[in-house]
């Protein structure tokens, strides 16, 4: 899986370009080597302590090699993902918080006494958690490459037979039409009551950023792609269309890359919107300019759950479609 490895590198990598572009900040202010080094170190030590090394071979081999692999084996590195998601996770967590005790510890001083900026100093606090969503994104797709090859590997023979779609009278549009009606007539609804009845502004359009929209989707698919999950996607969202009863196996490979998908939206909004702040808190020179950028950062991870909530219906109706019997 060398060469998914470097693809979500490669992906990830040009999602933190555009979204530092998109900002206005300094690409130099989201790579710092020593708050990347430290959480970094911890989690190899975690996983030498846990004897857990052996399990990540399979992470570096070709492609040949992980179709070949025995259960046994992509149990064991599945596991050792799941380490590396959990550790880092915590660890991630660790360094801010004690980033944050210390610098409100000595505001008064440093800050306050001094009157020296601190908006720098802020941003390599929560500089971590960036971190901890980039490579969380990373263990992720591995982990879904992984979780696919094992799903296949314990297929019932009869998987390549689709079971017959239902017989219905067509397709039901109307609950579709009718779902998207309420869904733009809802949002239409929050916008006046948060928008224009409390402030008195017709400003709606904020909330279409096409950047924004572009550092979301485009990723995501790119590692969905890069999971081996792409097709399968696209397939749970035709039999969700045709209403096509599933078996086990698929109702296990399209949940699976369903809430890969959920995770990889969350997880690009967050960490697109910390790149936006730890670049423009690094490249901060009016103070004014602050209100509007982080406006236009946190629009990631606004499209980011508004995509789970698009993607929450087709979750349900592959469970439901997993279910029929005859």
């Amino acid at each position: 899986m060398i060469l998914e490895f470097i693809l979500s590198l490669v992906v990830i990598g040009f999602s933190i370009l555009l979204e530092v572009l998109t900002s206005g900040g300094a690409i130099g202010g989201v790579f710092d080597f020593t708050d990347f080094f430290c959480p970094f170190a911890v989690l190899i030590a975690v996983i030498l302590l846990s004897g857990n090394w052996k399990n990540f071979k399979l992470i570096f081999c070709k492609k040949e090699k992980l179709a070949a692999a025995d259960l046994n084996e992509l149990r064991r590195t599945e596991s050792g993902l799941d380490l590396c998601i959990k550790t880092w996770k915590y660890v991630c967590f660790i360094f801010p918080l004690i980033g944050l005790i210390h610098y409100f510890a000595v505001y008064n001083e440093y800050v306050v006494n001094h009157k020296n900026s601190s908006w720098p100093d802020f941003a390599v606090i929560i500089l971590p958690v960036f971190y901890l969503c980039v490579l969380n994104l990373l263990f992720l797709t591995l982990k879904q490459k992984v979780s696919n090859a094992e799903i296949l590997y314990m297929a019932e023979d009869s998987f390549e037979e689709k079971i017959p779609t239902e017989k219905r009278k067509g397709i039901r549009f109307a609950g579709v039409i009718c779902g998207i009606l309420l869904l733009i007539a809802g949002t239409i609804l929050i916008l006046y009551e948060n928008v224009y009845r409390i402030y008195g502004t017709n400003s709606a359009g904020v909330y279409i950023d096409m950047p924004s929209a572009i550092i979301v989707i485009f990723p995501a698919f790119m590692l969905l792609a890069v999971s081996g999950s792409f097709k399968t996607f696209f397939a749970s969202i035709k039999a969700a269309f045709i209403n096509r009863k599933l078996n086990v196996t698929e109702k296990s490979l399209y949940l699976g890359n369903i809430r890969f998908l959920q995770k990889v939206f969350m997880l690009i909004g967050i960490s697109s919107t910390l790149t936006g702040w730890i670049a423009m808190l690094f490249n901060l020179e009016n103070a004014a300019d602050l209100a509007p950028n982080l406006s236009v950062s946190i629009i990631t991870i606004f499209y980011a759950v508004l995509l789970n909530l698009c993607l929450l219906p087709l979750e349900i109706k592959i469970n439901y479609l997993a279910e029929i019997r005859e």
